[in-house]
């Protein structure tokens, strides 16, 4: 078995982008757990299907830092 993973840290959109193809698993591995409900499976599928399709034209050119996972200022 594999310990811990270190937290991730995401700076901007164009990083997240960048990962993406290896952070979908994170959203793959939530839609097999029990304890979802089926509208938050299917909003998860969705997510995923949205940010399958955005591209390098979606993006700004200039990267954007965007707060912490947490910070008070993400949700106003």
């Amino acid at each position: 078995m594999c310990g811990p993973q270190p937290k991730l840290e995401i700076r901007s959109i164009n990083e997240f982008y960048e990962r993406w193809p290896s952070l979908r698993k994170f959203p793959m591995e939530l839609t097999q757990k029990d304890t979802l409900t089926p509208n938050q499976r299917i909003v998860l599928d969705w997510m995923m299907l949205v940010i399958d399709r955005v591209g390098p034209a979606d993006l700004p050119e200039t990267t954007v830092d965007l707060p912490r996972t947490g910070s008070k200022d993400r949700n106003g």
